[in-house]
């Protein structure tokens, strides 16, 4: 059941970035609540939950929901402390952060995101290394605490649109 959710969350998400607008309608993604999450970490200033990590060509990628847990700046960055995330796999060997983004709603990467108390947007993470036997990660971020998953090869989901346009 879960795994079908993550699937069909996938499709969506992949749909939602390839999609043209008709007739002026957007296309929309999922809310975080309506699908299964991981785990969730508390940054203060804002909360990170992941969704999902699926191995994905020559990278290990995770779709996580970034939430502000209270008012603060207007704009948020792509940055320290989420570039700043990194992935350990059951080898224990630790793999950096080649490249993330906020996901809009249109499903396009972009570096920067304006969010309100209790706004949220989804995030990319893609990791770079050896992957082969790779099966469970924990992401691990610079301020404390991490969050362990399991890895499948596969589609991830709010990732397709970022990853295609890097190639």
């Amino acid at each position: 059941m879960v795994r079908r959710a993550a699937v069909t969350v996938g499709m969506v998400l992949m749909l939602a970035s390839r999609s043209m607008s008709v007739a002026g309608e957007q296309p929309s993604l999922p809310d975080p609540k309506s699908v299964h999450m991981a785990g969730k970490i508390n940054l203060g200033w804002a909360s990170i939950t992941l969704h999902t990590c699926v191995i994905k060509r020559e990278f290990i990628v995770c779709d996580l929901v970034l939430t502000a847990d209270q008012d603060g700046p207007p704009d948020y960055k792509y940055g320290p402390p989420l570039s700043s995330t990194k992935l350990v796999d059951n080898f224990r060997i630790d793999h950096a952060q080649v490249r993330g983004a906020f996901i809009n709603g249109r499903g396009e990467p972009q570096d920067t995101v304006t969010l309100g108390k209790d706004d949220w947007v989804w995030v990319v993470q893609e990791f770079g290394g050896r992957l082969d036997g790779v099966t469970s990660a924990r992401l691990v971020f610079p301020y404390g605490g991490s969050i362990r998953t399991s890895v499948e090869a596969g589609s991830s989901t709010a990732s397709a649109r970022q990853t295609e346009k890097s190639e």
